[in-house]
């Protein structure tokens, strides 16, 4: 199986998005995981913050293909989240961690007692990284 390793369009925003969106990438990459997500601008993957107004979603992730050469579109709703300003830099961090867990092959809300990134309703304000869960399934996955 392959490694769950790539690359990610880059992208530019301001520093109240910037810095909660490069923070999801590098939770993933410093997990006990074999993921590595890097920034390149030949990436098929891409990243969008922008506004979708019409709809409940705070992130949606697509992806396009098959594997081994499926890639993906991830949009951030920044309608939806800035109208959290609790703690709004986790939440971001939150919503992308859990959209790039589905382009690592997880799935929302798994069936288990322990917490995971994938389960909706998670406190943002406590867990806004990969969960010990969503690293074992990661892990089981690609191992």
């Amino acid at each position: 199986m392959a490694l769950p390793s790539f690359a990610v369009k880059p992208y530019d925003y301001n520093s109240q998005w910037q810095g909660p969106m490069d923070r999801a990438l590098s939770s993933w990459n410093v997990t006990p995981t074999p993921v590595w997500i890097t920034k390149s601008s030949s990436a098929p993957n891409s990243i969008v913050a922008a506004q979708y107004p019409g709809v409940t979603w705070f992130g949606l992730y697509t992806p396009h293909g098959s594997k081994p050469g499926r890639y993906f579109d991830i949009k951030l709703n920044s309608l939806n989240l800035s109208k959290t300003t609790y703690y709004f830099d986790r939440f971001v961090t939150q919503v992308l961690v859990h959209e790039l867990g589905h382009s690592l092959s997880l799935v929302d809300n798994p069936v288990t007692s322990q917490r995971s990134i994938m389960t909706y309703g998670l406190d943002h304000s406590l867990y806004y990284v990969p969960q010990q869960y969503d690293i074992n399934d990661v892990n089981n996955y690609y191992g």
